[in-house]
């Protein structure tokens, strides 16, 4: 099936652009499904958070997880991201931070709010020093935000040719050095994003998410063991240089927007001091 170059195109043309001026979501035919996506970058934070004051937001489970953690960089990551999360999670419970307690939810680890009665399905992803997190009231969603790395250029056909749709790595394999990233990513983080929205993650076989058969309203259809569903997905590129990001929700088409952050890091300050 030949890829639909048009759209690619035009969710590819926000590159190099300001993504909170260009970010525009689709018109949902569920009118109150609607899902935020905050975005933090990790510098920003830092400036007014302390390290110390996000590891005093963790609980015994998430220090566990930190101490398990090698990278120095990559448990900063974890502390802020969490950190970030309670606080806009907050916002929507009325739950002060320090009382936002973050718990599995099942095996397949979709993060929930302990003891929250009413619904509220959320999704994390953070990638060299950006947090994503997706907030809505109404379906399951998802999100994938990874930086490119053009270090995996040499090894994307491999990874394509093992793991994605037959479909998918055809593409794949036809591109040139120029183009084979961004389709890998826009690919990979879409397929991500809407395993994430099942809860499953990456524990069930990404092939049986064909992102050739995303169709005009961005939907896709999947009756394939525990992954059936429809998924509703939206992709960007250049949301900072070289950053892509994928959201998807379950079911219920959502109108995806990009929410203000900038509050966050003013609560978190006054928390941390």
């Amino acid at each position: 099936m030949k890829l639909n170059t048009e759209r690619i195109v035009s969710n590819s043309s926000t590159k190099h652009a300001s993504f909170i001026n260009s970010l525009n979501p689709y018109e949902s035919v569920h009118p109150l499904a609607e899902a935020n996506i905050y975005l933090m970058d990790q510098n920003e934070l830092s400036a007014r958070f302390s390290l110390e004051s996000a590891m005093r937001l963790l609980d015994a489970e998430e220090k566990s997880t930190c101490n398990q953690i090698r990278s120095s960089e990559r448990v900063k990551e974890f502390a802020y991201a969490r950190a970030f999360t309670k606080s806009v999670l907050s916002k929507y419970t009325n739950i002060s931070i320090g009382d936002v307690c973050l718990v599995p939810r099942d095996r397949f680890g979709k993060l929930k709010i302990k003891s929250l009665q009413s619904p509220l399905f959320f999704n994390l992803s953070h990638s060299a020093g950006l947090i994503a997190l997706c907030v809505c009231k109404v379906t399951e969603v998802g999100v994938d935000l990874e930086k490119q790395d053009e270090s995996m250029l040499p090894h994307i056909k491999k990874i394509a040719n093992r793991s994605f749709s037959s479909a998918e790595s055809k593409i794949i394999n036809s591109l040139s050095e120029v183009e084979i990233c961004e389709q890998f990513y826009r690919m990979w983080t879409l397929k991500e994003a809407m395993l994430k929205a099942a809860g499953i993650g990456l524990n069930c076989s990404i092939k049986n998410i064909d992102t050739t058969q995303v169709d005009d309203s961005r939907c896709l259809c999947i009756d394939s063991g525990n992954q059936n569903g429809k998924f509703y997905s939206h992709y960007w590129f250049g949301i900072k240089p070289n950053y892509h990001l994928s959201v998807a929700s379950i079911d219920v088409p959502v109108t995806f927007q990009l929410a203000k952050s900038s509050s966050f890091i003013e609560q978190l300050a006054k928390h941390g001091v």
